[in-house]
Parts: structure tokens; C-alpha cells; sequence
């Protein structure tokens, strides 16, 4: 289940390829059925010149893709940067001359190594900031009532998408919602047990698509604590520090394109990768 980012959408024609270069199921156009009055996390989602897609075996199969041949370390804590070593929490640390942050801005200010080069990247970081989502997942039965929308944005209330998850699978074995609230009911219930919003949601949804909602037969709740970044709020390029010896700090990530979303880090992300890759004189 895609329990954040529901399906891809963009029109730079970069991003278009290295999702064209994915070896994977796609549905071309994915939401086909599009419901409701409420406004997208990305308002520009549905222009005509962005191209929608969603990945049938689920977006991190587009993550996947990319690290292809990479050297990944999942299951790692970094615990503090500091000169020119990464070092864990189980006490290893890593050589890194180069350093590139790519987290939500409020971890990534809190990972920035403090050095007098670095204080106008934290000054920066500190105008920035991203916005919770809580995020419920919802499977019922096959033999329940199949909602006549992939994406539905409600006109009000607390949530501020329900996708119809298993509308985009091939051979789903469960009905599958998920429910995302909006910025402020998201705020609002942070810190409060999952079992009180998980209520509240699932009897919202129950109230926009009927009773037989508000019952699924099980669900999984998850807490975006820095879900994404404001759409238009971010700056217009990734950052590069240049440390002494050669040694350098970056910073990329949706919040460093001016228009965010996946495709936003993408493009920030190649951005940096070209700016890395240059040669210096």
C-alpha cells in the first residue's frame, strides 16, 4: 500500500524519463476517477501539461530503480556529522569529504554540522519547515461496496484525501483505503494515541462514503511528522557549501525547487548531482 505519495506526476521531461526507464508496471493516467472540491497537496496535480502515473507494485519501486546499483545502507542511524566523518549510533563512523542532506528540512537543520561556514545554511533552514500528515490505512473485505473514485478530496472535514488504493493494484486481495488528514486536523492530533485519531478518521470516512467505511477489517496507522514540504515555499536550487580542504556540505531535497513534490526532489537532486560532478578551476 502507498500510505504517502499515491501516485507520480510532472512534465520536466527528465523526471518523465527516468520514470519511463522504470522497469515496472504502470497505469498511464492514474486517478481515472477524480472526486470532490478539495485542493490537492500539489495544486497543480491535475494541469494539463502534467503527466499522471502510478506504479502498480508501489512507489518505492521508483526509488528502487534509481539506487539501482548503489551502494545502500538501509537500517542506519546517523547520530552527527562532524568534520569529515558520518558517525552512527552503534559507535562506526564513515569517511565522507562530501556530504549531501537530503531529509526534511527540521532533521536536516538538526544534522547540520556546526561550523562557521555552514550558519547562513542553518539561518536558512530555519525559515523553512514542513507539514505533518497522519495517514491511516483501511482493508476491508473484497465483497464491500467499491467506491466510484481513485482519489477523492473532500469539500471539508478533517481529511483531505482518501485514496481508493487497491483501484490501481492488479490482483488485490483486500479492498484498500487510505486516509490522509489535512494540515491542521494533522497538527491538532500529533501527539495524541493513534487509537483517538484513527476513530475520528475512519467515522469521517464513514460519513462521506457511507457506514460500511467507518468498519474495515483491519487498519495500520502511520504519523508523517514532516510529510512534505509547503507547495510554492521553496527555495530555487540545492545548496553547496565548500568546506577547507575540499570538503563539502549540500543540501537538496523538495524544499530546494521552487515548485516541490517528487518531481521537485528529483530535479533538485540532478540539480546537485551536475554542480557535484563539475569540474572546479
Amino acid at each position: 500500500m502507498d500510505h504517502g505519495v499515491a501516485f507520480l506526476h510532472g512534465s520536466d521531461a527528465s523526471f518523465l524519463a527516468a520514470i519511463d526507464a522504470l522497469d515496472a508496471p504502470k497505469l498511464e493516467g492514474w486517478p481515472f476517477r477524480i472526486e470532490g472540491r478539495g485542493v490537492p497537496c500539489q495544486p497543480d496535480t491535475y494541469t494539463a501539461r502534467d503527466r499522471r502515473v502510478a506504479l502498480t507494485e508501489g512507489i518505492s519501486s521508483f526509488a528502487k530503480h534509481l539506487a539501482d546499483g548503489l551502494d545502500i545502507r538501509t537500517g542506519v542511524t546517523v547520530a552527527r556529522i562532524d568534520g569529515e566523518r558520518v558517525f552512527l549510533d552503534d559507535g562506526a563512523s564513515l569517511a565522507a569529504p562530501h556530504v549531501v542532506l537530503t531529509l526534511p528540512v527540521d532533521p536536516m537543520a538538526e544534522l547540520l554540522p556546526v561550523l562557521p561556514e555552514l550558519d547562513t545554511a542553518r539561518t536558512i533552514l530555519g525559515w523553512l519547515g514542513t507539514v505533518p500528515c497522519l495517514a491511516l490505512l483501511a482493508a476491508y473485505d473484497l465483497h464491500a461496496a467499491e467506491p466510484r473514485f481513485d482519489v477523492l478530496y473532500p469539500d471539508d472535514g478533517p481529511l483531505q484525501v482518501i485514496v481508493h488504493d487497491s483501484s490501481k493494484r492488479e490482483r488485490p486481495r483486500h479492498r484498500v483505503l487510505v486516509l490522509q488528514a489535512g494540515v491542521r486536523a494533522s497538527r491538532d492530533w500529533l501527539a495524541t494515541e493513534p487509537q483517538a485519531w484513527q476513530a475520528l478518521m475512519l467515522a469521517e470516512a464513514g460519513r462521506l462514503l457511507g457506514s460500511w467505511a467507518a468498519s474495515p477489517s483491519w487498519v495500520a496507522a502511520h504519523r508523517w511528522r514532516y510529510a512534505r514540504f509547503p507547495s510554492g515555499a521553496g527555495l530555487g536550487a540545492p545548496l553547496v557549501i565548500r568546506l577547507a580542504g575540499g570538503r563539502s556540505v549540500s543540501l537538496a531535497g523538495e524544499a530546494f525547487d521552487a515548485h516541490g513534490g517528487v518531481q521537485g526532489a528529483f530535479l533538485s537532486g540532478e540539480r546537485l548531482a551536475r554542480r557535484l560532478l563539475a569540474p572546479t578551476h
